[in-house]
């Protein structure tokens, strides 16, 4: 059962989140039989407990910020659904370096098979699918934003594993061409956050393959940039605003939001404003910047995670949110350590940290590291990662 579950979830992340959501409901159904049925022994990963305590910490700034307890303050703790993968399937899955590789190749298949039917609608102009909106990529996810952090980790995973393909060539072919497809869907969501911590995470890749495979790839994908960038001048456009005396509006918009951000925080540095209280709090503090007019997109958050938790949680929330993401990074490095060399433990536990390093840079620029799209799919893979091995025959 849960390694139909799995293969469900890996389908479904690329297409849809209902079902990536069932996936994840059969998965806990195979977790909660496993435990209960077999007695097996559980012990959840040491980062949760530092997630549970941000989730707490949120729920009580909301307490402070309305004056009181309010039952409707432990939503916060709903976004733990998001990150059960990484204690469901290491707990009921005992995976083989085949079984990881085949849900990995449904995943990443399904991923390249959306990205090129959505260059077919940019290239054609025909809506079909509706992948694209706006001269972006979205996939069937509700935002560009989205969409570039859920493919920019697959474009990683498949990086990783192209970097350590073996001999056969079939296997190098699949692995390659699927990174190719994937770095092409992140260039089309013209996200640039996303631009920064793809090459973030490739950059990591390489180095663990040595100097020479760090500066060939570096020339390599250079050279690829530069030549997307002459075929399409969307792509080109959004380059260019990556530089501070070619800021665009939303650069300059994000600008506005930060400093907004920063005055919360001094306002408010012990408990913030309360979590997700940016959308009661932003007007007021918009009327500081004269000729400021809101756009909807500023209602949301300060696009700058860490700006968001410290103006919505204070400080204290910014401290702990932190502590459960570096418990993240030095649990999967251990996981590194001790993998087994069986073509697909290292690659899949490389490709998890590179994206605990990537989607951070990402978050500098956006409010990303619980959206729900995006944990979806990066708590699968870590938790894919730490399942414990078969031991071999």
């Amino acid at each position: 059962m849960m390694g139909t579950a799995l293969v469900l979830y890996a389908l479904s992340l690329p297409l849809s989140m209902s079902a990536t959501n069932i996936s994840l409901g059969l998965a806990a159904a195979g977790f909660a039989a496993a435990v209960t049925l077999q007695n097996k022994p559980f012990r959840p990963p040491g980062s949760l407990y530092a997630l549970l305590a941000f989730f707490l910490w949120a729920a009580v700034t909301r307490w402070i910020a309305r004056g009181g307890p309010d039952i409707a303050s432990l939503e916060s703790f709903s976004k733990t659904w998001n990150v059960l993968a990484m204690v469901f399937i290491p707990a009921a899955f005992i995976a083989g370096a085949d079984d990881v590789k085949k849900i990995l190749r449904v995943l990443l298949a399904c991923g390249s098979a959306v990205a090129l039917l959505g260059l077919s609608e940019y290239l054609s102009g025909a809506r079909l699918l509706g992948l694209i909106e706006q001269e972006r990529f979205i996939g069937f996810q509700s935002h560009p934003l989205h969409s570039g952090g859920l493919y920019c980790m697959l474009f990683l995973t498949g990086l990783s594993f192209a970097l350590r393909s073996g001999p056969k060539r079939s296997d190098a072919f699949f692995w390659w061409g699927c990174s190719l497809a994937l770095a092409l869907a992140v260039v089309l969501t013209r996200s640039r956050s996303y631009y920064l911590a793809s090459v973030a995470g490739a950059l990591f890749l390489l180095s663990f393959k040595g100097i020479k495979t760090l500066v060939a790839g570096t020339l390599i994908g250079g050279c690829l940039i530069l030549a997307a960038a002459r075929m399409d001048m969307g792509f080109q456009n959004r380059l260019d605003t990556l530089s501070v005396r070619n800021m665009d509006e939303s650069a300059r918009i994000r600008l506005r939001l930060w400093r907004a951000a920063g005055e919360m925080i001094k306002d408010h540095p012990l408990a913030g404003v309360g979590y997700h209280g940016w959308r009661q709090n932003i007007p007021a503090y918009s009327k500081k910047d004269p000729g400021w007019s809101l756009d909807p997109a500023a209602y949301a958050h300060a696009h700058n995670s860490y700006l968001t938790f410290a103006a919505e949680t204070g400080i204290p929330g910014l401290l702990l949110f932190l502590a459960f993401w570096t418990f993240l990074i030095l649990e999967q490095a251990c996981f590194l350590k001790n993998s087994p060399d069986d073509g697909a433990a290292r690659p899949l536990a490389l490709a998890v940290l590179a994206s605990l390093g990537a989607l951070p840079v990402a978050a500098f620029f956006e409010h990303n590291l619980l959206t729900a799209t995006l944990s979806l799919c990066l708590f699968f893979l870590i938790g894919l990662s730490r399942a414990p091995r078969e031991a071999s025959s």
